[in-house]
Order: C-alpha cells, then structure tokens, then sequence
C-alpha cells in the first residue's frame, strides 16, 4: 500500500476501479478427483464409549418438527 498522496493511493484505498489489464488470469480448477476422493464420515454415535441409555439415544435422534408460529414470545 502506497504512503505517497497520489493515483496508486486512490487505487490502494479502493475508491477507483482496478483496470482490467491489472487483473491476473486465473483457470479454474478441475475438482473431480477433490469429489472422487472426499472424505464421507461414519454415522454419529451417541456415545464413544458405549454407556448411553438407548431410550436417551432414541429421544435425540428424534427429529424436531418446525415451528410454525409467526409470533415470537
């Protein structure tokens, strides 16, 4: 960032329009093999260690319906 009043100031503080010829030309980048390879976890576990009651594991994976109201309290 320049410190000297002047045109490159106005362009380093972003009040003008950098020219086009400034800009880099970037080519995209070919993500199939980032899909092919991506990480997928296992389901969640209510527990790692195995000491959850299976009636509290039942109740969480309840989902929660939406609540509909429009009115807030």
């Amino acid at each position: 960032m320049s410190t000297v009043p002047g045109d490159r100031t106005w362009r380093d503080a972003g009040l003008v329009e950098p020219e086009l010829t400034d800009l880099p030309e970037v080519q995209p980048d070919d993500d199939t093999d980032a899909r092919d390879g991506a990480y997928e976890p296992d389901e969640p576990r209510p527990d790692l260690v195995g000491e959850a009651d299976p009636g509290d594991v039942a109740e969480q994976k309840t989902p929660v319906p939406e609540d509909e109201r429009d009115d807030y309290p």
